[in-house]
Order: C-alpha cells, then structure tokens, then sequence
C-alpha cells in the first residue's frame, strides 16, 4: 500500500492545475487505498463556515451533493476542530447522518484538510457494513488529506495568478 500511496501523492502533484483532476485522484485513491465502498471530499467555503461535498466516488445519490453543513456538525466538525482523524464505527446511530443513511453507509472515517491554518475541507471514506479501521488506514487518510489540501491551495493560486495575469494583460 505504500507504493501506492506514493503513486498517488506523485499523481496530485503532477496535476495541480486542474481541481476537477485532483479531486477525482483523491477520492478514487482513498475509495481504492482504504477499501472503502465511498469516498468524498467536502470543501470549505470562502468563509471557512459551510462544507459542501464537491467530488465523491462511489455515491448513487444526487441529493447527497446538495446539502451543506456547518463546519462545526456532526462527526466532521470534531475532526477538523481537533485537526485529526476520527472514525464513526456506524453512523447509522447518528441522527444527523441523513446522507449517510440515505447511501446506506456505516463505517466511516474522515481527515481534516487543511494548507497551514487555512481550513480546506475534509475527506471522507465510507463502508456500506461496520468494519473495523486499522492505524494505516488512519495514517494513509491523513497523508492523502494532507496532500490534497496542499494541492488543492495550489491549484486555487495558480487560478488566481493566471486571473491577475489576464487582468494585467487587459488594463497594458
């Protein structure tokens, strides 16, 4: 596995200029990585207050990319205020976990993504049967989330600059 978490983090360096790419290699890797039946990222609005689930792999559901939540709800908001890795062992249990029961998925666990101290979002990956999450799949979700935010913020950058560039270009 560790191949090829090194392929992979190669992969998101490699396509820093295009989110659409980066997203879908993130969550491909940890669906695949992690043995997860669902993965999906949540960005972090400009505020760094709502998330919203931008790319998933594995998810049958429209509705699921619609809803947003408050960055300090449920699960996800324990993992990014305490900036580590937690792990619902079913949250089926869990009443605010509508998508989630919707997907019929059980076991999930999700990595805070943050650049510096700027929040990101968070990846989730998901088990459609309780299973038991070992400590590499804890550390593989960590550095996935790690890069993706990293890769993520470069390629918001490079957006930006090419805007200024262009911008520039209009006003010489």
């Amino acid at each position: 596995r560790a191949e090829a978490v090194s392929e992979t983090l190669t992969q998101l360096t490699a396509s820093y200029l295009d989110p659409d790419v980066i997203l879908q290699t993130i969550v491909r890797s940890a669906a695949g990585l992690l043995d997860a039946d669902a993965a999906y990222v949540m960005l972090a609005d400009e505020e760094r207050k709502r998330l919203r689930v931008r790319t998933a792999h594995g998810i049958a559901s429209g509705e699921f990319f619609e809803t947003y939540f408050s960055v300090d709800e449920l699960f996800v908001g324990d993992a990014i205020r305490e900036r580590r890795v937690i792990c619902v062992r079913d949250v089926q249990t869990h009443a605010e976990s509508v998508n989630s029961r919707t997907e019929g998925l059980r076991t999930t666990i999700c990595a805070p993504m943050f650049a510096d101290d700027d929040l990101v979002g968070v990846l989730l990956a998901a088990n459609r049967e309780v299973r038991e999450r070992s400590p590499d799949d804890r550390r593989i979700i960590t550095a996935l989330a790690s890069a993706a935010a990293v890769a993520i913020t470069n390629s918001r950058l490079h957006v930006e600059r090419e805007g200024s560039l262009a911008a520039l270009g209009e006003v010489n």
